[in-house]
């Protein structure tokens, strides 16, 4: 795999806006080019458009290619605003997975960037990991990869209010479990 660009290097190829979490290609230089008709060609296609604005899968990331080698547009943008890549797992604070704005980007473990999910599509409770079962609620939660049952509950709200209070017990992010359209 190839070594990925440094922040400086991408700093000469894209501009970051940290408000609206955009990334727009700048002008390149003749060295990054093996001719010349190849430097005029990129600059006249791509200078000065938006960057990185496919979608990566269902998890609805923004992503792009420096240099042939793809790249996750929060990750770049994190490399950019702060002058190194992060050090672990980028992660939306607030749930937006296109919102690579910087108050919305922290450096965040995979257990941590787990405990900040949004509520799954398919979810028909409107809470994580409360399902109904055989006519009884189910609360059950995952920590660090591990599925733990916190019980079996007659009505809704009671096996509703078991989940929130291990996650807070757990630690989850506050935004944890919210609904993103």
């Amino acid at each position: 795999m190839k070594e990925r660009p440094s922040p400086a290097i991408l700093r000469q190829l894209l501009r970051y806006e940290p408000e609206t979490g955009k990334l727009f290609w700048l002008i390149r230089d003749r060295s990054f080019f093996a001719t010349d008709k190849d430097h005029k060609w990129w600059n006249g296609r791509f200078a000065g458009k938006q960057a990185f604005t496919a979608r990566c899968g269902s998890m609805n990331h923004r992503h792009g290619k420096i240099f042939g080698q793809s790249h996750r547009a929060h990750i770049v943008a994190w490399a950019i605003h702060y002058g190194e890549w992060p050090s672990d797992d980028v992660d939306h604070i607030h749930g937006v997975d296109a919102g690579d704005w910087i108050e919305n980007l922290r450096v965040a473990g995979h257990s941590a960037n787990m405990k900040n999910k949004a509520l799954y599509k398919k979810n028909t409770s409107g809470v994580h990991g409360v399902y109904q079962r055989n006519g009884k609620w189910i609360a059950s939660i995952r920590v660090d990869g591990k599925r733990t049952q916190i019980g079996s509950f007659d009505d809704f709200e009671s096996a509703k209010a078991a989940r929130l209070a291990v996650q807070k017990s757990e630690g989850f992010h506050a935004n944890h479990g919210r609904t993103v359209q």
